[in-house]
Formats: C-alpha cells, sequence, structure tokens
C-alpha cells in the first residue's frame, strides 16, 4: 500500500480527493491511503499516462517466480502468496489479450500487467477496483 501512496502522489493531490475537507489529516497537503478521487475520468487518465511514461516492457511472456536460495534446500515455493500475484497477473494479461475487461485492486498490479502489455488502458475506477481494457 505504502507504494501506492507514494505513486499516487507524484499524480495528484489532496485537493482532489471527495474526503478533502473532513480528512483525518486535513491540513497536510499529502496524499493519504484514503484517497478517493473527485474525478475519476481525470484520475485514470493521469495514473495511466504516468505508469506508460514510467513503467519498462519486459520481453518475457508471463510473469514467473525467481529461483531462491531455498531451492537447494529443498523448500518448494508453491503456494506461496508470491506465486497467487503471479498467477493473477498471467490470468489478467491472458483476459486482456482476449479483449475482456479485466480488474485489479492496485497501481502497482496496473504497472506489473505494463509490463506485458503496454497498451492497457484504465477503463474506470470504482469503489477502489480499477477496471482495465485493451
Amino acid at each position: 500500500m505504502e507504494k501506492d501512496v507514494k505513486l499516487l502522489s507524484k499524480v495528484e493531490n489532496c485537493k482532489d480527493c471527495y474526503w478533502y475537507t473532513r480528512c483525518k489529516k486535513y491540513g497536510e497537503i499529502k496524499v493519504c491511503e484514503d484517497f478517493d478521487p473527485l474525478d475519476t475520468d481525470t484520475y485514470c487518465a493521469n495514473i495511466e499516462s504516468y505508469l506508460k511514461e514510467h513503467t519498462s516492457p519486459t520481453f518475457e511472456k508471463r510473469m514467473s517466480l525467481r529461483a531462491s536460495a531455498h531451492k537447494e534446500l529443498g523448500i518448494r515455493d508453491e503456494g506461496s502468496l508470491a506465486s497467487y500475484y503471479c498467477e493473477f497477473i498471467n490470468d489478467s494479461v491472458h483476459e486482456l489479450k482476449k479483449g475482456h475487461i479485466t480488474y485489479v485492486f492496485k497501481i502497482s498490479q496496473i504497472a506489473d500487467i505494463m509490463k506485458f502489455l503496454s497498451n492497457v488502458h484504465i477503463a474506470e475506477f470504482k469503489d477502489g477496483i480499477y477496471y482495465l481494457t485493451m
């Protein structure tokens, strides 16, 4: 979440938040984890343009886990949160390639998808969910 707030603070400010006048951090001009944009279209466009400018594409076809030091010890990495995350990103990329709408919950997930598909479009942001299309 901290990574998303840092990225968000580069493209938005507190005055664009729905909760600006009632914020628990009122007076601090700093985007927080409770940020809720007033204009979701502008918000999506700002995030999309920032990510397209700052995300480097990869030539890999799928996101995968890298080998770890634990492999020599015989410890398997199956079922870890990292493997679920890779599956989530790979499934999202697959659905987008088929022309479907997919959804993610964090800006960092959009950035990871953009590494594989640079022409992803953030169609909508609603109730904390980003809807992506090609």
